[in-house]
């Protein structure tokens, strides 16, 4: 039953969404959006791929073949040159580094692409990737249309939200968990716990793990958050939406979620401020703010016991990311040039079995912090052209705002700030970084040009 109600959800979404395509009630891209969050939604093809992968492949191939039957440089102007650098330094050093210097450790998976040319499904997954700049600067003609792509990725936010909600439902009155997580040996459930006085699970709905679950949930509310402050309306019941997110945040027990949940906050206070979209805060209202929050945690136990046990007494950094960084310490050439992409667990894979991370043993892992995953595979000169890009971004959005003072632009800036620094801190976000980013390029590029 458990695996039915599954495959139900994946086919209901897969048929609706193609169908609203087909139809031309919604775009390709907008689809592509919209099922961002739905990481549980995958594929085995020889490596892992999602939904939403595949619909963005779809939109890259669309331009590749209207490349061939018309040529026509224009078509790549959404891809900047300081994007293209990043790119062609990343592939050019991950073949000579695969090819020439990295020994190989054969993996549990028999796959090629998983193991001697698994940097060749590196290379094909960041083009495809990062194809997403191309994609948005030609399907995308007004400011309108590129809101409403972002409009879609917060509605897949919410549907796999409220999914998630749903399940947590069903286990508290039937005992039945109908979307367990799903691993290579089957369905496994996740933990039990019972800080509210009640058996209750940790959700994943069709995200993926919890913790993709909760992340997404994070950025569903920073948009909320980001738009409302600029008036911007991503979905009509605001609070409904807003409490329905941080229950299922709270739900997913993600303790990256919960760490990166002040942090963002506090970064969207202080650039709303700082360009004077909200006045300045008062020493009064700082203090009411602090008050409160220290209240809820002092003396509502459940949350306080959630919050004390999933980030105050939990290690602070990742297994993966505990093996990576033992791996660059003791092998610092590699943090010049980095390991090629993909290829880190090569140099990693003994220090997991001496950390005690039995489970990675056969493994294909990579640094769950974006800087970190950045950092090993291309090395600290990747690492630079990595924030080149980015900043040249953001200098170009902030010049153009400073001229015009449009909300629109604003709104995009902010919010590739936040998930850019979302990214840095856990590179699971990174379609949904990858497309904002590709949105905010193509605003200033099509508005300013």
């Amino acid at each position: 039953m458990i695996t039915e109600v599954r495959f139900f959800l994946e086919i209901f979404i897969i048929i609706i969404i193609s169908s609203l395509v087909f139809f031309k009630k919604i775009t390709l891209l907008q689809a592509h959006a919209f099922l961002i969050p739905f990481y549980g939604i995958n594929y085995d093809i020889g490596v892992r791929v999602t939904l939403s992968q595949l619909f963005l492949f779809l939109l890259n191939l669309h331009v590749l073949l209207f490349f061939i039957i018309k040529p026509n440089k224009e078509l790549f102007k959404g891809l900047n040159f300081t994007v293209g650098l990043f790119l062609f330094y990343a592939f050019f050093s991950a073949f000579l580094l695969s090819t020439f210097a990295i020994e190989f450790i054969q993996t549990k998976h028999e796959s090629f692409l998983r193991n001697e040319g698994r940097y060749i499904s590196q290379i094909i997954n960041w083009s495809n990737a990062f194809g997403i700049f191309i994609v948005a600067y030609n399907s995308l003609k007004n400011a309108a249309e590129v809101i409403d792509v972002l409009k879609y990725l917060f509605y897949g936010i919410l549907t796999v939200s409220f999914i998630g909600f749903i399940q947590e439902v069903l286990f508290i009155t039937l005992g039945v968990d109908i979307l367990p997580l799903v691993t290579e040996d089957g369905p496994k459930f996740t933990a039990v716990f019972s800080d509210f006085g009640i058996p209750m699970i940790r959700i994943c709905s069709l995200a993926g793990e919890p913790k993709s679950l909760g992340m997404f949930a994070l950025i569903g509310i920073i948009l909320l958050k980001i738009g409302n402050n600029l008036n911007v309306i991503f979905f009509k019941y605001y609070y409904f939406a807003l409490i329905l997110l941080l229950i299922v945040l709270i739900l997913s027990l993600s303790t990256s979620a919960f760490l990166s949940l002040p942090l963002l906050w506090f970064l969207a206070e202080v650039m709303l401020r700082y360009f004077n979209i909200l006045p300045k805060i008062t020493i009064g209202k700082l203090f009411s703010w602090v008050l409160i929050i220290f209240f809820i945690f002092k003396f509502y136990e459940p949350l306080s016991n959630l919050i004390g046990s999933r980030v105050i007494e939990r290690d602070k950094l990742e297994d993966w990311d505990a093996v990576v960084l033992a791996a660059l310490k003791d092998n610092p050439i590699y943090l010049i040039f980095g390991t090629g992409m993909g290829n880190i667990h090569n140099i990693a894979a003994p220090y997991a079995e001496i950390m005690g991370f039995y489970y990675l043993e056969g493994s294909v892992f990579v640094g769950k912090s974006g800087y970190l995953r950045i950092l090993s595979e291309t090395g600290i000169f990747g690492f630079i052209l990595f924030l080149l890009f980015n900043g040249a971004i953001f200098y170009n959005s902030i010049n153009y705002y400073l001229k015009v003072r449009s909300k629109t632009l604003i709104l995009f800036l902010f919010t590739s700030v936040l998930l850019f620094v979302y990214y840095l801190a856990r590179s699971y976000v990174g379609e949904a970084y990858l497309l904002v980013l590709a949105l905010t390029n193509t605003y200033v590029k099509k508005q300013f040009k």
